[in-house]
């Protein structure tokens, strides 16, 4: 029996706690219940029985409902810094492993410097033409090139008087004395072997001298060559001179009785037509011989102005302009000897790659190693259209890691970068057909300096919040579209419950709605607030994010 009363009681007090929860929830709406509707019903005091009881709902913080945009994305180091070749060579040395820490200026990566010393010595000899044509260029007007070109001058206008007037006498005579020269040479040459010549006779005479004195020496020698003392080596001596001597005259006799060869005749017999080919050329002068004078005096003139002229001022600028670009290879390269043939860090930091080995062939530009300040981050998030506009560079935003939720950072938004552009065959490969196709944007978040930072990975997970995208001004609150009577220039007019009289207020409203209600501006709302107004749904504290991705 105790027991049932037990039990009966305990039944009593969780019915009456149940009723006292039901009716404070009717009261604030704590768990909205599916039969009851979003406003509240107030009796009014002296409300007249049967006249419609009043619909009121709650003012709320715009800023509690609608919150700032959060995207997620994931750490990323700031910057890339790239070491690349300078140039196209050999790697020598490579003196860093992936993942070192470096400071700045430390060496990374040797080149050879063969093929670099070949282009310096081709590019100083190429400044040195360079120079040289600069030099001639302006020897050009110098005295001495004016003399010259004066004398080519007088030379051309003297062909050019002999060819009108014709040939001179001094000229005649000059062209008959060469002929009459080679011809006597070419008779001189086919007697030259004549045994009754002048030349022959001697050269016999002194063969048969030298053969006579010969045998004399030798039979003197042969006198006294038993002895071998000091006379028979004085006659040896004189034996060996007449050898020497008689060899001579026979080669002086056997030159002298050798007919004239072919080339030699020859030559002779053209000596001889081209001296008459030149007598005859003087009483042969034709009109296109004169005209050509003529150019070639011109041409002359031509040379003399320009020489007193000097060179251009273009052709100067463009001399000079060769030279100037030749001593900046010139300098480009010893440049690259001295400063880039030992690769250095250019930021103290951290090789998160390292693409070089001893030996290996590297082209201009190839790419050799990567470095990054190991504490300095950024994020490229990708926002949707709908809400890019509520972003502008220079935005605080406030970052959550994943795995240190209560230890924020905070950033700075630093860019906004355009879609990537799509052409009409990247559209055709795409294989993307219907639907509503929205565009994001890539936006650059600068991650903030602070101790946190030395603990960061790249890679890490995190909710970027942008403070202020909401769009939300100073004294925001929700309101029940039905509550406002709408009046011109974006001013409403609303029932505020202070007690148990309504009271009017003007608001300004906005075009941001968050199902059945609104956001209007006003200083004088304040919470705890009941608006005469009725919805038919309650707003979420849980909501999803609308401006999330």
């Amino acid at each position: 029996m105790r027991r049932r009363r037990r039990w009966l009681w305990w039944l009593l007090g969780m019915l009456a706690l149940l009723g006292a929860l039901y009716g404070l929830n009717l009261r604030f709406l704590w768990f909205p219940l599916p039969w009851q509707t979003g406003s509240q019903e107030i009796f009014l005091e002296g409300q007249p029985p049967g006249m419609p009881m009043i619909e009121s709902s709650p003012v709320q913080r715009a800023a509690d409902f609608i919150p700032d945009l959060t995207v997620s994305g994931k750490l990323e180091f700031r910057t890339l810094y790239e070491v690349k070749a300078p140039f196209d060579e050999n790697i020598a040395a490579v003196y860093v492993e992936n993942g070192a820490l470096v400071a700045a200026g430390d060496p990374l990566v040797a080149l050879d410097v063969d093929q670099l010393g070949e282009q310096l010595n081709t590019a100083w000899l190429d400044l040195t033409a360079k120079r040289q044509a600069l030099a001639d260029l302006m020897a050009e007007s110098s005295p001495l090139a004016l003399m010259e070109a004066n004398a080519e001058l007088l030379t051309a206008q003297e062909a050019l008087d002999k060819l009108e007037k014709g040939p001179g006498a001094a000229d005649m005579r000059s062209a008959q004395l060469a002929i009459s020269t080679a011809q006597l040479t070419y008779a001189e040459l086919l007697a030259r072997n004549d045994p009754n010549s002048t030349e022959v006779r001697e050269a016999r005479y002194a063969l048969r001298e030298a053969e006579n004195s010969v045998q004399r020496a030798q039979t003197a020698y042969n006198a006294i060559s038993w002895k071998g003392d000091i006379a028979a080596s004085s006659e040896a001596a004189a034996l060996q001179s007449a050898t020497i001597a008689h060899e001579r005259a026979r080669t002086a006799y056997e030159k002298a009785i050798k007919p004239p060869s072919d080339l030699e005749v020859q030559k002779a017999q053209n000596t001889i037509a081209s001296a008459q080919s030149a007598y005859d050329a003087l009483f042969e002068t034709t009109p296109a011989q004169i005209e050509q004078a003529k150019v070639n005096v011109a041409k002359a003139q031509e040379k003399v102005t320009a020489v007193e002229n000097g060179p251009t001022p273009l052709k100067v600028q463009e001399a000079e302009g060769q030279v100037l670009e030749a001593l900046n290879t010139l300098e480009g390269i010893r440049s690259k000897l001295l400063n880039t043939a030992n690769l250095r860090a250019p930021v103290g930091g951290q090789v998160v790659k390292l693409s070089a080995k001893t030996g290996q062939v590297v082209k201009e530009g190839d790419t050799l190693a990567v470095l990054v300040v190991p504490d300095e981050f950024k994020l490229t998030l990708a926002v949707s259209e709908l809400y890019i506009l509520r972003i502008a560079p220079g935005m605080a935003v406030a970052i959550a890691l994943d795995v240190l939720p209560t230890e924020p950072l905070t950033g700075t938004v630093t860019s906004i970068a355009p879609p990537a552009v799509q052409t009409e065959s990247d559209s055709a490969n795409s294989g993307v057909q219907g639907g509503t196709q929205f565009t994001t944007y890539p936006v650059t978040v600068t991650v903030g300096d602070g101790p946190l930072n030395a603990r960061l990975r790249a890679g890490m997970s995190t909710q970027v919040t942008f403070i202020g995208s909401n769009q939300l001004p100073a004294d925001s609150w929700l309101v029940p579209l039905s509550a406002i009577e709408t009046q011109a220039g974006g001013v409403g007019t609303i029932q505020v419950l202070r007690g148990e009289t309504p009271t009017a207020l003007d608001v300004q409203v906005t075009d941001q709605t968050q199902g059945e209600w609104v956001v209007v501006i006003s200083s004088e709302l304040q919470d705890g607030d009941m608006i005469v107004g009725a919805t038919a749904s309650f707003l979420d504290m849980q909501s999803s994010n609308p401006f999330g991705p």
